[in-house]
């Protein structure tokens, strides 16, 4: 619910666009789940990797692939599924010796999906599916997971998606009136970088190997409006 009063009358809503970046993960059981990844590694063989669940054991913090929570031993030549996505996660998988990663959305974040530029080859998977690839790498001894990148898919029949951090639902003082009042495709927008992708954090970096990327909330509709406007 979002409190939303005078002088703040119209609220903003981000939503997604018909375009994904395909990024499917295909379990050892034929199960197929389509998750989205801004790199599209063209030298990626899509074979079958062994695949771990650091989280497996009940810890909370390898679950979540924080720093020094991996076991490198347990991790290395693995495909390795980590809770909440993250690019600082994969660089830490890399670290360690882990060859992809497969970043399940937080409950909270549901099916709202963020293209970054992963180190590894990866994707991201709604927390639905996120759930049942956990479920498979924890009911066999051996598990396995290719990852298949699908390149740009136009025309997703799902949009428009209100992303999650777009509050959804009524107005906490009066649940008569439904928020968000209008919302933007402004969720995973394509647009020209002043620096490389791949050091996205990093607005001092001087390489431009990939100079566009990927951005979202709801300012990305205010930029475009305003650069849309007459002079």
């Amino acid at each position: 619910m979002l409190a939303n009063e005078a002088p703040w009358i119209l609220t903003v809503g981000s939503s997604s666009i018909d375009m994904n970046k395909r990024a499917t993960a295909i379990l050892g059981n034929k199960k197929e789940f389509d998750g989205e990844s801004l790199p599209q590694p063209k030298d990626f063989t899509p074979n079958f990797l062994p695949s771990v669940y650091p989280g497996k054991n009940g810890n909370t913090y390898a679950a979540r692939c924080y720093p020094g929570s991996l076991n490198s031993t347990e991790m290395k030549g693995k495909a390795v599924l980590c809770e909440g996505p993250d690019v600082r996660k994969g660089q830490i998988v890399k670290a360690i010796g882990g060859v992809a990663s497969i970043f399940k959305n937080n409950e909270v974040q549901g099916y709202t999906m963020f293209d970054e530029a992963y180190v590894l080859p990866a994707t991201v998977v709604s927390f639905g599916n996120g759930q049942a690839i956990k479920a498979y790498i924890n009911s066999t001894p051996f598990p396995k997971t290719k990852i298949v990148f699908k390149g740009t898919i136009l025309g997703v029949k799902s949009v428009p998606e209100v992303a999650f951090y777009s509050s959804r639902g009524p107005n906490l003082a009066n649940p008569g009136i439904l928020k968000p009042d209008i919302i933007s495709t402004a969720h995973n927008i394509l647009v020209t970088w002043p620096y490389s992708a791949e050091n996205s954090t990093n607005s001092t970096s001087t390489s431009t190997s990939s100079t566009f990327f990927l951005i979202f909330g709801t300012l990305v509709y205010v930029l475009i409006s305003v650069a849309l406007q007459p002079y």
